[in-house]
């Protein structure tokens, strides 16, 4: 029976490699998103199609062994099979399962939280004061969708919005606050508010719970609105002089 090609041999290998990459690190995820203090993680893994693609992935490549030492035809079934298994699989997960998860990354959608926050915060502000109503600034979160972050396995609860009298300057240590949590410091003349996020530190997935960042997008400045301009008076003509008299 006519021989598998080299060619075809390596797109082969290729291809079970990455199923590898792609199933076999979404197990490491799982086990790690379930034992971490804080995930910075958009949608947790599915460990049923994580381990369904790691048994294919693993067939596969196994199966391109057993053809390389014991030259299988090109038509060996065992391996046929897992080729086609590992294909509709992926096209599963890329065609349907992908498609309902967000666009965004999960530091993406950390950060739109505290622009929403500033925007929303800095269109109220008045003259007089920052906004400090607690109930207020969480609405400005409303339709940002879930918390891109995990306890131990479990996504947080919705955004929370802490509000913190007479700061200096921004949170930097995130306290009691809870993972999720946008904490809005306020300076004692109220003119003035910051806002960071409690997650994991920039550029970490796994971790303890920290302030994100406190320097460029990620941290939010509010403002009191400037005082409205006070109008020229009007000139004051006077009488004008009749003709003749001095």
């Amino acid at each position: 029976m006519k021989p598998l090609r080299p060619a075809s041999l390596v797109v082969q290998g290729l291809f079970g490699a990455f199923l590898t990459w792609l199933y076999v690190g979404d197990v490491v995820r799982f086990v790690r998103l379930e034992s971490a203090e804080v995930a910075t993680v958009g949608d947790a893994p599915s460990l049923v199609l994580a381990l369904l693609g790691s048994v294919v992935a693993l067939g596969l490549l196994g199966t391109l062994g057993v053809t390389v030492t014991s030259r299988k035809p090109a038509a060996w079934r065992p391996r046929s099979l897992a080729l086609v298994v590992g294909l509709g699989l992926l096209f599963l997960d890329f065609s349907f399962l992908s498609a309902r998860r967000s666009p965004q990354s999960a530091e993406e959608r950390l950060l739109a939280a505290v622009q929403a926050l500033t925007q929303g915060a800095n269109a109220e502000a008045s003259p007089q004061s920052v906004p400090r109503d607690p109930a207020l600034l969480r609405s400005f979160l409303d339709g940002l969708g879930p918390v891109p972050l995990f306890q131990q396995g479990e996504r947080v609860a919705p955004w929370k919005v802490e509000v913190r009298e007479r700061c200096t300057g921004p949170a930097l240590e995130p306290g009691a606050s809870p993972p999720g949590t946008l904490i809005y410091c306020v300076s004692g003349d109220r003119h003035r508010a910051w806002v960071t996020l409690v997650g994991t530190a920039l550029g970490q997935t796994f971790g303890a719970p920290a302030i994100v960042a406190a320097e460029g997008g990620w941290l939010g400045e509010v403002f009191a609105a400037p005082e409205p301009a006070e109008e020229a008076a009007p000139p004051v003509w006077g009488s004008p002089t009749p003709e003749g008299e001095p």
